[in-house]
């Protein structure tokens, strides 16, 4: 399993266990041409969306030092021209302390 697949399992889990609700951006791959090509949602879209508390807060999930992609810094300006809130989580305890300035 790839690490940022075992990190949202770990995100998952611990919103089932403490009822906390959330969409998983679930991009569906399909071959076009011999190459694969993502299909079903918006270019740069973060990995999850929780609410929380009566807030909407969007979460993209990275590990290591892994940076946000150039649609992805795009995606994010949109949310904070918005005022919508979103982080960059690498950790279930970076996860956690989202959820507690929150």
């Amino acid at each position: 399993m790839q690490p940022e697949k075992a990190l949202e399992h770990l995100i998952t889990d611990y919103c089932i266990l403490f009822n906390i609700e959330y969409i998983i951006n679930q991009q569906q791959k399909m071959s076009r041409g011999g190459s694969w090509a993502s299909i079903g949602t918006t270019k740069g879209i973060f990995d999850m969306c929780i609410f929380y508390h009566g807030r909407t807060l969007w979460v993209e999930l990275k590990v290591a030092k892994r940076k946000l992609s150039a649609d992805q810094e795009e995606f994010r300006a949109k949310l904070l021209r918005r005022q919508i809130i979103s982080y960059v989580v690498r950790s279930l305890d970076d996860f956690k302390m989202v959820l507690e300035v929150n």
